[in-house]
């Protein structure tokens, strides 16, 4: 993978593995595609926001970026040191088309959720579980995201 990476996600579409966002010394918004035919990675459109600890889920084509966690900047903003390592859990779905190399954004979640789960069951994307920071326990909760034609739910 040419980017180095550690909390991100991962998704499939038509034989082709995309590696989405993560983890490299702050959140990153690079998303990379591997053919495993060619044996070659393809940088492809970078999330709009880069995030950390998002699921990616795969439904009629497109792929999903849910939730994850995003950088806060300081307020006021310090050009020697924009940010405060304050980090936001956040309730976001972006939608990829590979087709056209493009995000769109979605409803976000009822929920931020960040160290979660996202599947999609009868073309519905589910976001599911989610660990709390600082020690607060886990949410148990799930949310009906989209449908299987693209459209919020």
């Amino acid at each position: 993978m040419p980017t180095p990476r550690a909390s991100l996600g991962v998704g499939v579409i038509n034989g082709i593995l995309y590696a989405v966002g993560g983890w490299h010394g702050g959140p990153l918004a690079a998303v990379e595609a591997y053919d495993p035919a060619t044996d070659t990675w393809t940088q492809k459109a970078p999330l709009p926001t880069a995030l950390y600890d998002l699921s990616v889920t795969v439904i009629n084509g497109v792929l999903y970026a849910v939730g994850g966690a995003k950088l806060v900047e300081c307020s006021p903003s310090d050009p020697y040191y924009p940010y405060c390592n304050n980090y936001e859990t956040v309730a976001t779905v972006q939608a990829y088309d590979p087709v056209t190399d493009t995000w769109t954004q979605k409803a976000d979640m009822l929920t931020p959720r960040q160290f979660h789960a996202s599947a999609a069951v009868n073309g519905i994307l589910y976001a599911l579980r989610s660990r709390r920071l600082h020690g607060q326990r886990g949410l148990r909760s799930r949310d009906g995201l989209v449908d299987d034609e693209g459209a919020d739910a």
